[in-house]
């Protein structure tokens, strides 16, 4: 199979960050992670042609320095609340019905391309996001 043929759709998502779409499957994608996007661009799969699966679009992860300054700021609100957590049939609940289907979820790493922060069905609020009930996710859930 041959790669995407990727090209800037002049459009930028909720976060001022360029949209770019693959003009032979229609594949969009976000480059959230900050390095280059010829490097994003090379990491993804092959291209699935014209007539591929229903397209989904990848969101690539935010680099290290964004992920430190978010579970930062989570941490903090959530000490400063008091440190309440959401229930396991909760946790469970949010992360299956909601993270696991989400296009911006990164099923090998547990974590949200989105944010950054890691996101499971199970753990301590110190190690997902999920559990700490002052946390939200924009607009899916919270």
């Amino acid at each position: 199979m041959a790669r995407c043929v990727w090209e800037t759709t002049g459009k930028d998502d909720e976060h001022g960050r360029p949209i770019w779409l693959c003009l032979t499957c229609g594949l969009a994608m976000v480059n959230a992670g900050g390095e280059s996007i010829e490097s994003v661009m090379e990491s993804l799969p092959d291209c699935r042609g014209p007539f591929g699966e229903p397209k989904r679009v990848y969101v690539s992860p935010p680099g290290m320095v964004h992920k430190a300054w978010s579970y930062t700021k989570a941490l903090a609100r959530w000490r400063k609340s008091g440190k309440p957590v959401r229930s396991d049939e909760e946790v469970e609940r949010i992360y299956s019905e909601i993270c696991v289907p989400c296009p911006l979820i990164n099923p090998t790493k547990t974590s949200c391309n989105q944010c950054g922060c890691r996101v499971a069905a199970d753990g301590s609020a110190l190690t997902n996001k999920i559990r700490m009930a002052t946390e939200t996710c924009e607009g899916r859930w919270g």
